[in-house]
């Protein structure tokens, strides 16, 4: 673990690059940019169970469901992202995200192979302002591993994200979006 005090590890985590690809009904083999980002809030959340022994004092803390969301926010709000939102309902993506670390000279991705967004897209028109378009996610598990290309991305049963960093980022992965599909879905 290389906790500690380090000046080099407080980074801006912006922007970046998101890209989508539909992996069902209908896949995509080709990622889509998903325009320029506000922000996006990845939230792995675990429910706690707490276990008492029979005089009430705590003997395991243990964890129950997880849920991994995600909360984009598009700068962009035209007919393109609009439609992947309101066409949403029943389809699965496979979603990459790549942020630069400005301070590290490194860049973080993130890897979610199979996400659900909800659908309906929520717009504000208003005077002088800039629309933006929010988009919410979940990242559901995999049902099974798969090898992926690149194999940095390689895909692992029950977990919803793959994650890695590094001065050279990986390349972007170029599966067949149909067999990645029938392996995990």
């Amino acid at each position: 673990m290389a906790l500690g005090k380090n000046r080099r590890r407080i980074n801006v985590k912006a922007g970046g690059t998101l890209l989508l690809r539909e992996l069902s009904p209908t896949p995509t083999d080709a990622f889509s940019d998903a325009g320029y980002i506000e922000s996006l809030v990845v939230n792995d959340e675990a429910t706690m169970i707490d276990i008492p022994d029979a005089e009430g004092n705590m003997i395991e803390y243990l964890s129950g469901q997880r849920r991994v969301g995600l909360e984009i926010t598009l700068s962009q709000s035209s007919k393109d992202e609009i439609d992947v939102i309101k066409d949403a309902d029943g389809k699965y993506y496979d979603l990459f995200y790549a942020v630069p670390l400005v301070n590290l000279s490194e860049t973080q991705q993130w890897s979610f192979c199979l996400v659900k967004f909800k659908p309906g897209p929520n717009l504000n028109f208003a005077g002088a302002t800039k629309r933006t378009i929010k988009l919410e996610a979940v990242a559901v598990v995999p049902k099974a591993a798969f090898t992926r290309t690149p194999a940095t991305f390689n895909i692992v049963a029950n977990q919803p994200y793959i994650t890695y960093q590094n001065a050279t980022p990986a390349a972007t992965p170029t599966d067949v979006a149909a067999d990645m599909a029938t392996a995990i879905i």
